[in-house]
């Protein structure tokens, strides 16, 4: 379930929905992921017109796409997340969440190398020992009480490759997934690939099916989150589709200048 966008972990959606806002015509919302925004492309403090647009040169396939992934979404994951936020409370959620998080340590301390970010990645690893021991598994989010450890920048491949400076390609909305740079869609498939998740369960399916339900809403309890993200974003729209391809290219900002 990709729903809209791409290119952030699992604390990504749980810190980055504070983050500064712009929007064009259309109201956006990206959020890792998803980004409430207000404002106009004629605002002089509106920094949307400076982001640099990833081609769509197969728009029309695109929109084809989107348009089966929306009917998705709302025929087929809107009845599962009202399921699954019946079924877990919210404290039992988050702790899926965190240790989900937690578990995908390998991916983001290997991209802080790759970054040449060691101090980063030793906070990093400070931070996945604090939250396996006193978090139990990382159940808990211990670390999010110790100053030097509460706001590490999390990151993966798309952004390593964004800092190597390979060109983006062009935007793809993938059936299912959502839309992705080609890049980023490189870097989606590395991150499964580093991820844990895909390790224990390559054995269960065709190359790791539920790490791919868990890597893709980048968390499988925050996918409730993505699709009320998808919904704030989608809904009122008169575009969604350029409502949602904006808010990639936001986030893709975002991500970058980490």
């Amino acid at each position: 379930m990709g729903l809209a966008m791409s290119g952030a972990t699992a604390e990504t959606v749980t810190k980055k929905n504070s983050k500064p806002q712009v929007t064009s015509s259309t109201s956006v919302k990206s959020g890792k992921d998803v980004m409430s925004t207000s404002g106009s492309q004629d605002d002089p403090g509106d920094d949307y017109a400076t982001i640099k647009h990833i081609p769509d040169p197969i728009e029309p396939v695109n929109r084809g796409t989107f348009w089966f992934n929306h009917q998705v979404y709302h025929y087929v994951f809107h009845p599962l997340v009202k399921a699954y936020k019946f079924v877990f409370p919210q404290p039992v959620r988050t702790g899926i969440s965190n240790v989900v998080y937690n578990a995908q340590y390998p991916c983001r301390v290997i991209n802080d190398m790759l970054q040449w970010k060691p101090k980063t990645a030793g906070l990093e690893t400070e931070k996945f020992l604090v939250n396996s021991t006193a978090g139990v598994a990382g159940i808990f989010r211990v670390s999010d009480k110790i100053p030097s450890l509460s706001d590490v920048p999390s990151t993966d491949t798309s952004v390593t490759f964004a800092k190597w400076g390979i060109p983006n390609g062009c935007y793809v909305v993938w059936p299912i997934l959502g839309p992705y740079s080609i890049r980023d869609f490189v870097g989606f498939a590395a991150d499964i690939a580093e991820d844990p998740i895909t390790w224990v369960t390559m054995g269960a399916s065709t190359f790791g099916t539920v790490a791919i339900a868990t890597t893709t809403p980048r968390a499988t309890s925050k996918g409730s989150d993505q699709m009320d993200n998808y919904d704030t974003l989608t809904q009122g729209s008169v575009d969604r589709y350029s409502a949602v391809r904006s808010a990639y290219e936001q986030n893709h900002k975002m991500q970058e200048s980490r």
